[in-house]
């Protein structure tokens, strides 16, 4: 079976996906997001890339999804551990969202899933999220990440354009920064891949 099968076969996610980006979409990019126990503050609102066309002066994006995250909780989520919270509607405003000045919640009000692990949320890759404050003692929240796209599309912002076997570059940072022991915590998700791909 393919790496993550489970979810790439599952008929839900399968319509969803091809309703969503089209039948020739693509598995673009797998990763962990982990919020260790007492991180003590909430993330900034952000996209995880730039909006495809730019920002707009009449803040509007109605465009079609271009890339759809899909987060699969891999522990049950309860408001302790600080779930990922979506900005709803979010993916349609067509402006920059500066991390200071934040997101106007008034208009796109701020929701989080409080579900069981395995549990499947989809969100348009344009939708502003924020992780929360894990406030746990003892618990870390370890959320997988598969970024699903049209054929032609890829996050060169994140990756550089780099894209191996559909899971994204080796390695790109030093592994004492910070970027690089975020990475290597995903390694064993790559080699996984990898070993389940030959």
């Amino acid at each position: 079976e393919p790496p993550f099968g489970g979810l790439t076969h599952n008929p839900f996610a399968s319509s969803m996906l091809r309703e969503l980006l089209g039948s020739e979409h693509k598995l673009h990019s797998v990763h962990a997001v982990v919020s260790l126990p007492g991180e003590a503050r909430n993330q900034h609102w952000h996209r995880d890339t730039a909006l495809l066309f730019g920002a707009r002066t009449d803040g509007t994006a109605r465009v079609p999804p271009y890339a759809i995250n899909a987060f699969v909780p891999l522990v049950p989520q309860h408001a302790s551990l600080g779930p990922t919270q979506f900005a709803l509607g979010s993916h349609l405003f067509g402006g920059e969202i500066a991390p200071e000045a934040g997101l106007p919640e008034r208009d796109y009000p701020p929701v989080s899933f409080e579900v069981g692990a395995g549990a499947l949320i989809l969100c348009d890759y344009r939708t502003a999220h924020r992780g929360l404050e894990n406030s746990s003692p003892r618990e870390s929240r370890p959320v997988a990440m598969l970024v699903y796209s049209r054929r032609w599309w890829s996050d060169s912002e994140n990756y550089g354009g780099a894209n191996v076997g559909g899971f994204g570059p080796r390695r790109r940072f030093a592994p004492d920064s910070d970027e690089g022991r975020r990475e290597t915590l995903l390694q064993p998700l790559a080699q996984q891949a990898e070993v389940s791909s030959d």
